[in-house]
This record gives structure tokens, sequence and C-alpha cells, in this order.
């Protein structure tokens, strides 16, 4: 088994200039492939350009550092779902997927089925596509059991998560022997002796320090 860790930058703003749960969309795909010991076999990056809100806020660049110019030339969603399927494409066995925090998977199976696209490697297979306004049905028909986008997009999935797993529920935290989801990151890996280095929302380098997680996660071997 490999491990696809993942680590998403979206577009995002500081004063609701756009509805980031709706219109966010990826800017940097940060991706490692890891054996269950934490090794990294090779390194998957690429910034994505923007669609819907082309132009990074200011907020986004101080936070992420990415800038416009980054992404500007940069290939669109559907080009890096492409890239990304024949990088897996290159490794034997299954390959999962993972990230520390749910957010990642659901917004790579979100801009998937927006485009109606799959991630075959990762047992990614879309049976409807998705839609603002399809969403916003749901939200509606489910509002007294409080159903929002995550439950929508799992609609889509067929009731298959594929292969994917969260590390922020499988990580056991060294002090209670186990899960801690409250955790970040950066605590996960000090408790483990484990610092975290390059820079905090560059999607590369979250992804190489998630997989730093693997070797102390439940279902990882």
């Amino acid at each position: 088994m490999l491990y696809f860790m993942v680590d998403f930058e979206a577009t995002c703003c500081e004063n609701d200039e756009f509805n980031q749960s709706k219109e966010g969309e990826i800017i940097e795909f940060g991706a490692v492939l890891a054996k269950a010991d934490g090794t990294i076999l090779e390194e998957f990056q690429t910034f994505v350009k923007p669609v819907k809100n082309p132009v990074l806020t200011e907020f986004c660049t101080k936070l992420t550092s990415i800038t416009q110019n980054d992404v500007e030339n940069a290939p669109l969603f559907s080009e890096v779902a492409e890239m990304m399927n024949a990088f897996l494409e290159k490794f034997d066995g299954q390959i999962s997927m993972c990230s520390v925090g749910e957010y990642d998977y659901l917004q790579l199976r979100k801009q998937l089925a927006e485009l109606e696209l799959s991630a075959p490697k990762l047992g990614f297979n879309n049976t409807g596509k998705y839609t603002e306004e399809a969403l916003d049905a749901f939200c509606e028909k489910h509002k007294e059991q409080k159903l929002g986008k995550g439950a929508y997009l799992k609609t889509l999935f067929g009731g298959e998560k594929g292969h994917y797993l969260n590390l922020k529920t499988l990580w056991i935290d060294p002090e209670t022997g186990k899960a801690n989801k409250s955790r970040s990151m950066r605590s996960m890996l000090e408790s483990r002796g484990q610092q975290f280095e390059g820079f905090q929302h560059r999607g590369i380098d979250d992804a190489r320090n998630g997989a730093k997680l693997l070797p102390f996660c439940k279902k990882v071997k």
C-alpha cells in the first residue's frame, strides 16, 4: 500500500468578497507519494489557475505566499486532474489518498464532480454532477437534519469514499493512546518528536510534513 498525502491551498478572502464554501478553488495542489513509514517516494506539485475568482485577494496571498503571477499561467484544474491521474498510474498496487483533515478530500471530490471527472487509481468515481443549485436544494430539503455540503457531496459518490484516510481521525495521541482531532499538524508532529519543516499554508510543505504522521496512524501499514 502506498499513500498519496495531499494538501491544497485554495482561493480565500477575509471580508466575504465571495462565498468560500461554494466558490473556493484549489490554487496549489501539493502531494507526496509515501510509504507507511513516512518515506517519500515522489512528489507532485503544481499551482492551479482559478476560474470563479481568478484574481487572488490580498488576504489569500498574505496567508499562502502564492501570488497572482504563480496562478496566472498555471494549468486549469481539469488539466491538473489529468496530470494527477497520470502521476498515480505510474505506480503499481493500491494507493490511498490521505490528508490531515477532511477538507482536502471533499474539495478534490467537489471539483472533480463539477467537471464530471474521476480519479480511478484512488477509487473516486462520481455518480452525479456537482452544481450549486442542487446543493442549495439538498440543504433546503434536509435543513431539519442540518445536512450541508459534505453530506451532499457524499450523495455524488454513490456512498463510496474510495481509497481515503483522514489522518486526523487515525492519528494516535501519545498522551492518551487515543485519536485526538483537536491537535494541529504542528502539535501532532511535536508530540512525536518531529519538527514542522517549511512554510505553513503551502501545499507541498504541508504534504511533506503530513507524511511524517503516517507511522503513528491506525490503519496505515
